[in-house]
């Protein structure tokens, strides 16, 4: 594994749009090295956190509505995607 790759592309991560909202921080971001876009989603009190990885023609869409983009029938969420908006707990 090329750590140095790795490493440069987790730092390439670009803040589109943020909002607050009942507790939750819910993150646009874009890759500029990988052109990929995702969705973070973190519980405020509790810490919890999730990310999903969209289409970018669904990024306006999962951005304001995160959880009913991963229950959408006609959008393609693998189990992992769909496990992760879960909020998994904060890592120790």
């Amino acid at each position: 594994m090329d750590y140095e790759n790795t490493a440069t592309a987790a730092e390439e991560w670009i803040d589109l749009a943020d909002r607050r909202n009942d507790g939750l921080e819910i993150t646009l971001l874009w890759n500029r090295l990988t052109g990929r876009v995702k969705v973070t989603v973190d519980q405020v009190h509790t810490g919890r956190h999730g990310e999903l990885e969209v289409p970018a023609e669904d990024a306006m869409v999962a951005f304001h509505h995160p959880f009913a983009y991963t229950m959408s029938s006609r959008k393609r969420t693998t189990a992992r995607q769909l496990s992760t908006l879960e909020l998994a707990p904060p890592k120790p």
